[in-house]
């Protein structure tokens, strides 16, 4: 299997990295949310890109924001891959270990959900040169979330919505936006 790989990055490892570009979402990260990607083109105008981000949040005003972010989509671009606008479908998930939906009933703090998120929908962005090998990927997505979480209270780590060991409850909602960002790009 190993000798496969090798042979495989060998051979095909040049071309696939020949228009790649690694992305750093900095404002994220500074808020203490890294959040990474990597796009790499699959036709004249088609790129994929896939990127991950956690939150590590305990409190985040007042409500826990602990989840990992992983996000697939594919990109059409307008004139050329990596330059210009681009629109195209995206696919993620939400694993979340502990975080607290921003509603009013869930305001006092008194508990906590623990599952995971399906998102599905639409991302559109514009992507600037700063330079060869320098871009800015300005991008925003929305869509709908269908999501499997289990509710505890906070004090005790108590499942208060059914008894430990029952299926999650579902829960589907429209976001009209569920992911920005401002990255910049390295192509290499």
């Amino acid at each position: 299997m190993k000798r496969l790989l090798v042979a495989g990055l060998l051979l095909f490892g040049p071309a696939l990295f020949a228009q790649t570009q690694f992305k750093w979402n900095v404002p994220a990260t500074a808020l203490l949310v890294p959040h990474v990607g990597v796009e790499t083109a699959i036709g004249e105008k088609w790129t994929y890109q896939g990127d991950v981000a956690a939150s590590f949040w305990k409190s985040f005003r007042g409500m826990p924001v602990q989840a990992v972010y992983l996000n697939n989509e594919a990109r059409y671009y307008t004139r050329s891959a990596f330059n210009g606008f681009y629109m195209g479908p995206n696919l993620g998930l939400i694993m979340a270990q502990k975080i607290r939906k921003p509603d009013p009933a869930y305001s006092d703090g008194r508990f906590y959900q623990k599952g995971f998120n399906i998102m599905m929908g639409a991302t559109a962005g514009y992507m600037f040169h700063l330079s060869d090998q320098l871009t800015l990927d300005l991008t925003v997505g929305g869509g709908f979330g269908q999501g499997f979480m289990a509710h505890y209270e906070t004090a005790n780590d108590i499942r208060y919505d059914r008894p430990e060991g029952s299926p999650l409850n579902k829960t589907g909602e429209w976001w009209p936006v569920y992911r920005v960002g401002v990255m910049l790009g390295w192509i290499r």
